[in-house]
């Protein structure tokens, strides 16, 4: 049994493939699911991920590497033109097909 209440706002909807994913670990399901539910441009670095959750860089680390691999979540360096290298982060909600 479930007790539903409408959300109207300030709500992140994910599908049952990310939900029940079964390769996935609950630390990267959670994590994506957080992640999704940012405004575009908010930090998901895993500095600024190990600040908000008690899980530590090194398993936020693992989380992102295992979304990396299903297509949930991409990471490439990029360098500013103030040449400071830094990593952009695009999260999929439906991952694109492999």
């Amino acid at each position: 049994m479930h007790e539903k209440d409408r959300q109207p706002e300030r709500y992140v909807k994910i599908g049952n493939h990310l939900a029940q994913h079964r390769e996935l670990s609950l630390t990267a399901i959670g994590l994506s699911t957080y992640i999704q539910s940012l405004p575009t441009g908010t930090d998901v670095s895993i500095k600024a991920l190990a600040q908000r959750f008690t899980e530590g860089k090194t398993r936020i680390a693992s989380a992102l590497r295992e979304l990396e691999a299903h297509g949930y979540l991409s990471r490439t360096r990029e360098r500013l033109p103030s040449g400071q290298i830094v990593t952009r982060t695009v999260s999929y909600n439906n991952p694109p097909a492999r």
